[in-house]
């Protein structure tokens, strides 16, 4: 799976419980994946990124995967989708997590850290700056995670053994976050977002805005522009390379 190197490189957006909302704690593995697990083809990259996750699952010998992409309908309506449903398969009696069942909801964004904006929580802004974190999270509280107390995921989780009511709720949510460039440095300086609780090593790059290219120091052959699912490929796979320094070919995005 050409994405699980940099995929397991990206840290958590946060530590343990933060807003209401807890983080998966999946223990990292002793020995080194080895898995000719692919995605399917023509879906889009976070679709991807959550079969990293499930391959993750799948190869962790504490952990069973029960439920992937479980989609839950109200006649023809569909109310939406269980990422995953995972079992604790721990035998340890006198430990907290033993034998516990999650209910998953995974996550992968990438977001520029807008300054302006007054509200710390709110200065999280996709590329296309409709994909808010904020707006992501409340969606996340309010309409993923109590998807599984609906009557309709009830019945479909009888199918598994399972009863929602005994099932935990958690997140997996990872992300890249990038400050602005330094006009006055002409280098990236990546810096600590001053957006707590936040995960400071999320902190992986910068972000620019089109009237800065007319800097020389911006002009080709330093940069380039690729298409949108490309660009976030190769962000992935050079993860140790263009988001670190000045080395080789970068990439920027037009915001």
């Amino acid at each position: 799976m050409l994405l699980l190197p940099a995929y397991l490189q990206t840290p958590l957006l946060w530590k343990e419980e933060q807003f209401g909302v807890q983080q998966f704690v999946l223990p990292q593995l002793a020995e080194k994946i080895s898995t000719t697990a692919e995605a399917p083809e023509g879906i889009r990259l976070g679709q991807r990124l959550e079969y990293c996750f499930k391959a993750l699952i799948e190869a962790h010998p504490d952990f069973e995967l029960v439920v992937h992409g479980l989609q839950i309908k109200r006649q023809k309506k569909t109310l939406g989708e269980i990422d995953f449903i995972v079992r604790d398969k721990r035998l340890d009696h006198s430990a907290e997590h033993a034998h516990k069942v999650y209910h998953v909801e995974h996550t992968f964004k990438f977001y520029c850290i807008d300054p302006n904006i007054t509200e710390p929580i709110h200065r999280l802004v996709g590329p296309n700056r409709k994909d808010m974190f904020f707006t992501k999270l409340d969606k996340i509280k309010n309409h993923q995670l109590p998807l599984i107390y609906t009557e309709e995921s009830k019945n479909a989780l009888q199918h598994y053994g399972l009863e929602s009511q005994a099932i935990q709720n958690r997140v997996y949510f990872k992300a890249h976050l990038f400050t602005p460039w330094n006009q006055e440095q002409k280098r990236p300086v990546p810096s600590a977002p001053l957006i707590r609780p936040l995960n400071a090593a999320c902190t992986q790059g910068y972000w620019l805005r089109m009237e800065q290219l007319e800097d020389p120091f911006l002009k080709m052959p330093n940069f380039t522009f690729p298409t949108k699912m490309i660009g976030h490929l190769i962000l992935l796979r050079n993860y140790s390379g263009w988001i670190t320094g000045l080395c080789s070919r970068k990439y920027i995005y037009d915001i």
